[in-house]
């Protein structure tokens, strides 16, 4: 089962836990919505707004951007019915790839976000109309998408990847 890191359980926020700039939230992602809405709740009970979402090992493997599961879709449709804004956020620089992607999921994007460095993620806050503290990044990477939460001001979402990449540099970044 791949899993949404929230803080807590049942997809709560804990009181206990260090809140800003980024925490990390457990949530399984399943057809079933209703987790994924309580989390939305709990999210817009805590002043987040918006989710800036990794695409590569996040929402779809890298390698086929084409897949797309019902698992993914359920947990973007609650997040949407919830009313929680949402933008992808991707270092990708191919604009084809990144617009397919964002229209296969009704989500705009933005690339070349150029995490861990906080450009990326203060732009697309700046889109969103929201304010750093009112976002999460969601992504499967400590050293890119965690951190660019960090430096940017935001919070952080890890989730567990889709498959595992080959290659030390992809081993040091999780």
């Amino acid at each position: 089962t791949r899993l949404f890191y929230v803080l807590g359980e049942q997809g709560m926020l804990n009181p206990d836990l260090p809140t800003a700039p980024a925490d990390v939230l457990i949530l399984p992602m399943t057809e079933d919505l209703s987790p994924a809405i309580a989390l939305a709740t709990a999210l817009r009970e805590n002043g987040i707004r918006g989710l800036l979402l990794d695409i590569d090992n996040t929402l779809t493997l890298y390698h086929d951007p084409n897949l797309y599961s019902p698992r993914e879709k359920a947990w973007l449709d609650a997040m949407k019915q919830s009313g929680i804004r949402m933008m992808l956020l991707s270092n990708n620089i191919d604009p084809g790839r990144l617009d397919a992607f964002s229209r296969l999921v009704g989500v705009p994007n933005l690339g070349n976000a150029r995490k861990p460095l906080p450009c990326g993620a203060r732009r697309a806050v700046r889109r969103m109309g929201l304010e750093p503290f009112e976002v999460a990044v969601v992504g499967d990477q400590i050293l890119t998408d965690v951190a660019a939460a960090h430096n940017a001001g935001c919070r952080a979402i890890l989730v567990g990847y889709f498959e595992k990449e080959k290659g030390l540099f992809f081993a040091v970044k999780r």
